[in-house]
């Protein structure tokens, strides 16, 4: 970005015909000799500020892609623990009805 710089006498007097009126804007210009510069920072500061913004937008999104991808492998894990503790229940049962026969010699 270019640094906005005071208008010249020759610019104010594109649009400002009367002579009293532009040399009341070249009075002002003059006391603020450094607003210019001072606006040029802080919108380069605005700048700054906004492209910090995005970049942590950014590694927010990232980070709760991340963080989802834990999760479902989480919930994966969980589920083939308990189907591995519903085969082995089911297992027992199995096992204990096999003992009842053999038991029992039915």
């Amino acid at each position: 970005m270019t640094s906005p710089q005071p208008p010249t006498r020759a610019d104010l007097a594109r649009f400002i015909a009367d002579p009293r009126t532009l040399r009341a804007f070249e009075n002002l210009f003059a006391q603020v000799p450094g607003g210019f510069e001072e606006l040029t920072a802080r919108l380069s500061d605005v700048e700054a500020v906004g492209a910090l913004a995005g970049d942590l937008a950014s590694a927010a999104k990232s980070d709760a892609a991340t963080i989802a991808r834990a999760l479902q492998d989480l919930a994966n894990a969980i589920a083939t623990q308990r189907g591995q503790q519903s085969t082995i229940a089911a297992l027992e049962r199995r096992l204990s009805d096999l003992e009842a026969l053999v038991l029992t010699g039915d």
